[in-house]
Order: C-alpha cells, then sequence, then structure tokens
C-alpha cells in the first residue's frame, strides 16, 4: 500500500502516517504483515530422470501453454494448450 501511495503522489512523512492510520482502524491489524517470508527450503536432488517433475501453466502472445521440467535433467517440454477444452 505504501509503495503504490509514494508512485502517485509526494508526501513527506508518507511511511509514519500510513502506519499510524493503518494501527488506528479497525481492519489494520488483521492486514498488517504478521509473520515474515520463510527461506527457501532445501530442495532434494533427484536421483534419476522423471522422479520429480515440475508444471505449470502460463500465456504467452495470447496463447496458453502447459510446460514440465525434469528437475533432474531440466528437460523442457510445452505444450500449446489454447485448442484444449475448457471444461472436460
Amino acid at each position: 500500500m505504501r509503495a503504490r501511495a509514494m508512485d502517485f503522489v509526494y508526501w513527506p512523512d508518507i511511511t509514519i502516517d500510513i502506519a499510524r492510520i493503518r494501527d488506528q482502524s479497525t481492519h489494520g491489524p488483521r492486514s498488517a504483515k504478521s509473520n515474515p517470508m520463510q527461506p527457501p527450503s532445501d530442495l532434494t536432488l533427484p536421483d534419476y530422470p522423471f522422479q520429480m517433475i515440475s508444471s505449470d501453466y502460463f500465456t504467452f502472445n495470447s496463447k496458453e501453454y502447459v510446460i514440465t521440467v525434469d528437475r533432474y535433467s531440466n528437460w523442457t517440454w510445452y505444450k500449446d494448450q489454447s485448442q484444449v477444452p475448457k471444461s472436460l
């Protein structure tokens, strides 16, 4: 919220004012950051190909794709999913 406000207006001490208003509101304490982000956990490396894979959907140039990556060899496979029906 603070970064967005700082992009639009010049306001001396904006950080202090936003924190004060947030703390005084009824919804502010609930929406404040509660826990710091945890550092990335150590990933177990696979022992052989296709033991562990990662997959994700993404959109590029108005087309939808699915990508699969083998965690052992970093082999990458992707397929255009734009022609696949949306409901099964």
